[in-house]
């Protein structure tokens, strides 16, 4: 196998294996954190998890992969990339912050607890 090829197929087994690990440590978590926070307590959690998750897609926008994309491009201009979508996930993750506590203020979901 050429050392390309070689490079490649350890690096898809390592994110795979990475990916395997990581999903079973979720699962070994939400157990613990069910067990610990007890059936009603663990049913707010949820909600206000996969409340938030809603929202999830405001923080990226796909900076992740225009980062990859431009940096394969032109390797030079990472560090600039990478500060810049710093500086732009910092401010993506303020509005999302804003958007989920006036959506919390305004839907009233604090009586439900």
């Amino acid at each position: 196998m050429p050392s390309e090829a070689r490079k490649i197929t350890s690096d898809t087994a390592a994110i795979f294996i990475a990916k395997i690990i990581s999903l079973a440590l979720g699962v070994v978590r939400l157990k613990y954190i069910a067990v610990y926070l007890g059936v009603g307590t663990f049913g707010i959690y949820t909600f206000a998890m996969y409340f938030v998750a809603m929202f999830g897609i405001f923080f990226d926008l796909g900076l992740s992969q225009i980062i990859t994309r431009d940096v394969a491009a032109d390797r030079s201009m990472t560090r600039h990339y990478i500060f810049n979508a710093g500086i732009l996930k910092l401010l993506l993750f303020l509005a999302t912050a804003a958007i989920i506590g006036v959506a919390t203020l305004f839907s009233h979901l604090d009586r439900l607890a």
